[in-house]
């Protein structure tokens, strides 16, 4: 009876552990949950990171459309300028083109009037001492211009026969024949006979 007891006191009781510490079984299960966790975040990183990649793919693919987009504007706008410099070019030299086409065109309206109606007038014109003008207004400054022309001859004639006319007071008399042949010529041109008469007497009688 006492050996029986003293087998059965000899046989191990279950295992004590101090308090707050787990079991074998309850550590293995939260090594095999804590191991879930860290499977399942390293699959949504790998998944971040492929997400990440691809979007850094799209931005540099991206930045490089704006790059190229970016080039492309800056060729348009030296394009741009380029031509607006050709047309301000172009419509200056069409606006000098046009004035000048304007100024022949009345040239031509003087000749055409001189040819047709004051012939004895052209070498006047040639000369530079006919009156501005065009259309009717020239054909009444021609007519006023012979008018004055004839008076003026006359005058010549008398004054060249008698040697000159004497200066009229006040008046200053050029000192040279040029001088005297271009008082001349703008007095004519001005339509002043008396100038005229007096200038080219005195340019007679200096001869």
């Amino acid at each position: 009876m006492s050996g029986s007891n003293a087998a059965a006191g000899d046989a191990p009781g279950p295992e004590t552990l101090p308090p707050g510490t787990m079991s074998q079984p309850e550590l293995q299960a939260k090594i095999n949950a804590l191991e879930k966790d860290r499977d399942e975040w390293r699959s949504r990183a790998t998944g971040w990171q492929g997400t990440y990649q691809r979007e850094q793919d799209k931005w540099k693919a991206d930045s490089a459309k704006v790059s190229d987009l970016s080039n492309q504007i800056a060729m348009l706008v030296e394009e741009r300028d380029s031509k607006e410099r050709l047309l301000q070019e172009t419509s200056g030299s069409y606006s000098l083109l046009e004035t000048e086409f304007e100024v022949a065109k009345l040239q031509l309206e003087r000749t055409q009037i001189l040819i047709k109606e004051f012939p004895d007038l052209l070498q006047f014109e040639a000369d530079g001492l006919l009156p501005d003008g065009t259309g009717d207004e020239f054909k009444t400054k021609l007519g006023k211009f012979k008018e004055v022309l004839g008076n003026a001859g006359k005058g010549n004639a008398k004054a060249a026969l008698a040697g000159g006319s004497p200066v009229p007071p006040g008046s200053t008399q050029p000192q040279t024949k040029s001088d005297l042949w271009k008082a001349a010529t703008e007095a004519l041109r001005k339509g002043d006979a008396a100038a005229y008469e007096e200038n080219y007497s005195k340019f007679l009688a200096a001869s």
